[in-house]
């Protein structure tokens, strides 16, 4: 996060300072990381929360939880207008 502005980086810490438990699954990005977090997230939950696209990562990981008999449960992405 030391990277990012400071908008981003306040709102990181600000969730980091109201999680329970936080994981890493990588010390730095990496162009597998999101793979990583995604495989991470699918395999240790017992529901999968999602909203997404067909076609982008975030529905191949909801597939690949359905394939893994999780339950997953999909959100309608709300576009303001």
């Amino acid at each position: 996060s030391a990277r990012w502005d400071t908008g981003a980086r306040n709102r990181y810490d600000a969730v980091l300072e109201e999680a329970d438990q936080v994981t890493h699954t990588a010390h730095e990005y990496t162009p597998g990381a999101i793979f990583a977090r995604n495989r991470y997230l699918m395999e240790n939950c017992s529901l999968f929360l999602g909203a997404s696209v067909p076609g982008t990562a975030t529905a191949r990981t909801m597939q690949s939880a359905r394939w893994n008999g999780k339950m997953v449960a999909l959100l309608p992405i709300l576009r303001a207008a």
